[in-house]
């Protein structure tokens, strides 16, 4: 149960604490959502291929050449192939989701962290809520089994400290 008393002092182990968790969560949401973008730029490219190929089929049944017949159905066999076993619109929707429960996540962060410079929180209190809230994103990030891929991470870590430390300096 939460205390919320006025003036209630905040050891700076918890400001620490509910900044690196506000940090973590801003770093795996902006890690997804750099995954979301592959992954919606990989199957545009992938159904753009297969609609080009398409209209080369399309293009064979006027017999302009024998061989684009030939080369488009190899073309349209391979990529429904990869389209079939890639799976990435199912893997895409689910980063949606992922991302979707990332940013409630993050205002929750926000919120304890306005309430831990206002005092109005304990700091018994900000560790409940901190350790249910690493549950909760642990839970989030194991919907989605992706190989971690190591420039995506670099990158979201950088962008998540830089828009933190904009966002609070002061």
């Amino acid at each position: 149960m939460r205390t919320n008393l006025e003036n209630t002092v905040v050891t700076d182990a918890t400001h620490n604490a509910v900044w690196d968790g506000l940090l973590e969560v801003s770093r795996t949401r902006n890690y997804f959502t750099e995954l979301e973008i592959t992954f919606s730029r990989r199957v545009f490219y992938l159904r753009l291929a297969l609609a080009i190929a398409g209209v080369g089929v399309f293009a064979s049944l006027f017999d302009f050449f024998e061989q684009i017949r030939l080369i488009t159905g190899i073309a349209i066999t391979i990529l429904v192939v990869i389209d079939l076993l890639w799976d990435g619109t199912s893997t895409l929707a689910k980063l949606k989701l992922v991302n979707q429960d990332l940013v409630y996540l993050e205002n929750e962060y926000r919120q304890i962290w306005e309430e831990t410079l206002n005092r109005t929180i304990s700091d018994e209190d900000v560790r409940a809520e901190k350790k249910s809230l690493l549950d909760t994103l642990n839970k989030i990030a194991s919907k989605v089994d992706i190989t971690p891929r190591e420039n995506i991470v670099v990158k979201s870590q950088e962008s998540a400290f830089n828009a933190e430390k904009v966002r609070y300096a002061g």
